[in-house]
């Protein structure tokens, strides 16, 4: 979790900002712009940013606190069950396969990748599910 989310993000349970204490974070380089099928990014150099990997989002308001965790906030009610695991969708699908990119130019059509260049936009981490 980058901390500009603080920025986009709100208590579920009453709408209040959150505040984050960090037990584990890591820099970690970034890029803006577009990369190409077929690029080697290897040798570009960016900027870094920090990530937070493990810590805690805690509301202003209600005193609600959310766990970071694996660099997720995990904006659940108290009784709330997480969800099955879904690691294996990184041993199932392969990021680089181009019948990946097409379906995303579907779901987006009539947009194309130069509407998004300089905005932000939000991935709800819904994937495959």
């Amino acid at each position: 979790m980058k901390f500009r989310l603080l920025d986009w993000i709100a208590c579920p349970a009453c709408g209040e900002r959150l505040d984050v204490s960090v037990t584990r974070a890591e820099d970690r380089p970034t890029w803006e712009g577009v990369w190409e099928p077929g690029e080697d990014v290897a040798g570009r150099t960016g900027a870094r940013v920090t990530e937070i990997l493990e810590g805690r989002l805690r509301c202003r308001g209600c005193a609600s606190v959310y766990a970071i965790t694996d660099g997720v906030p995990r904006l659940l009610p108290d009784a709330a069950l997480e969800g099955p695991s879904t690691g294996h969708r990184w041993t199932k699908f392969d990021q680089a396969v181009p019948a990946y990119e097409a379906l995303l130019r579907e779901l987006v059509a009539p947009w194309g990748p130069d509407e998004f260049l300089g905005k932000l936009v939000l991935d709800a981490g819904c994937g495959f599910g």
